[in-house]
């Protein structure tokens, strides 16, 4: 995974990221222990959050493959139960009878 750290007035903000995932790991490490970076930090935090809450994403090529495959996989079992109904039936009722 790429990884990459920005540094800004003693912040550290090391990030990795994973583009198949679409997914973002950030860690954010201060080297001064008082109040004003614990408030910087979570100013950033809050900032942070906020911008993704407003990032919308479309929906990727894979993703549709992916649910028309499970929708084509479903049809296909029901397709076969419903040819091989009366052998199951019959499998039951020897089973349970």
């Amino acid at each position: 995974m790429p990884r990459q750290t920005w540094e800004y007035n003693r912040l550290k903000f090391p990030a990795s990221h994973a583009p198949p995932l679409r997914n973002v790991t950030a860690h954010i490490e201060s080297a001064a222990n008082h109040a004003a970076a614990a408030r910087r930090i979570q100013q950033l935090r809050v900032e942070i959050e906020d911008r993704f809450h407003g990032v919308a994403q479309m929906p990727s090529t894979m993703g549709a493959c992916l649910v028309m495959l499970g929708v084509g996989l479903i049809l296909i079992l029901m397709w076969m139960v419903s040819r091989h109904i009366d052998d199951l039936v019959d499998a039951m009722s020897h089973l349970f009878g």
